[in-house]
């Protein structure tokens, strides 16, 4: 191991070579640090991770500001907004930023966030990417198919990434003999970042036009799409199932997270419903609106008939798949199918 210092912050010794760990490392030594509120090494294993990725500037603006180092973070917030996008809402909220919005130029860097924040909105274009289980192709006839609905501020690469042919999501393609459709939030906010709206209607259609465009390379069984999403994406999967069941055979939610909650809104639940499969998983230790969301939902599609499937992940308090993810997810998979006569 070696001491250190990161761009002015110096820190102690960690138990890895943080320039040639992994990238997965860093992020868990990082959240991990972060949790402990040890806010110098969760610095240390962040910038590094920004280093080889080119991602998690805002965490690392974060970071920054927890350590009173207020240039440092005005500088990494502000690009950030220029590479990867950040919501200025939550920025004006987040506690982890309250020593910026202390300072004097906090209003002008504000302002900043908010003009890319509109520039984004108006000029990023979506992402979809496809994973196709190993010798398929669309002549061979319709295959059932999983949306990845990815959470606030993410992209689809980050689970369904075609360039990766020996990554996770490759393996239960073929596994399951199942395509994944990778779709991009409906508002960019970034590069390579992306929101749900949160409005059912326009990210019904965002979904629908990303299968639309995979059509010429993917033939789906009608109505055998499961919306597969963590977080936001959860909740929108959540959202847009129980008002589509004709196109979706059910959801798997996981750490359901959401600004504005709209399940309630439909009032008067598709009979369909009746024959459809949800799971809804969440760590434990995670936050409480994560837990709670997560019950509320699996209540509303109980009422509503559904099969559903609770599953709480002792011991996990990070906001993350579960450690089990690549065991579950068939059987997941298999359940909801089951569920649709």
């Amino acid at each position: 191991t070696r001491l250190r210092t990161v761009t002015g912050v110096q820190t102690c010794a960690l138990p890895i070579c943080v320039e040639q760990a992994l990238p997965s490392e860093l992020a868990r030594l990082a959240h991990d640090f972060a949790v402990g509120k040890n806010y110098p090494l969760a610095l240390r294993c962040q910038y590094w991770l920004v280093r080889q990725t080119g991602s998690g500037r805002y965490n690392l603006a974060c970071n920054y500001a927890l350590t009173g180092a207020v240039d440092a973070a005005f500088y990494w917030l502000q690009n950030a907004a220029l590479e990867e996008g950040v919501d200025s809402a939550h920025a004006g909220r987040d506690a982890d930023l309250a020593t910026l919005r202390g300072d004097s130029r906090w209003p002008a860097v504000q302002e900043f966030l908010q003009h890319c924040s509109r520039y984004w909105e108006a000029q990023g274009k979506p992402v979809t990417t496809l994973i196709l289980p190993r010798g398929y192709t669309r002549d061979r006839g319709p295959i059932a198919a999983i949306a990845w609905l990815h959470g606030m501020g993410s992209k689809p690469h980050d689970f369904v990434n075609p360039a990766d042919e020996e990554s996770l999501c490759q393996q239960l393609a073929d596994e399951l003999n199942m395509a994944f459709v990778g779709v991009s939030g409906t508002l960019p906010r970034g590069k390579q970042s992306f929101d749900w709206a949160e409005d059912p209607a326009r990210d019904l259609a965002r979904v629908k036009a990303a299968f639309q465009e995979v059509s010429d390379r993917l033939e789906v069984v009608p109505g055998s799409v499961i919306a597969f999403g963590f977080s936001q994406g959860a909740q929108t999967g959540v959202e847009l199932a129980a008002r589509e069941p004709a196109f979706f055979a059910g959801a798997i939610a996981l750490s359901p997270g959401s600004n504005t909650v709209r399940l309630d809104e439909v009032t008067t639940p598709n009979p369909v419903l009746k024959q459809r499969g949800f799971i809804f998983g969440c760590g434990d230790g995670e936050m409480p609106g994560n837990q709670l969301l997560t019950a509320n939902d699996a209540k509303w599609m109980t009422a509503a008939g559904a099969k559903v499937k609770i599953e709480f992940f002792r011991g996990q308090r990070e906001h993350t798949f579960p450690e089990q993810i690549a065991i579950l997810l068939p059987e997941w998979v298999r359940f909801i199918q089951a569920a649709v006569k």
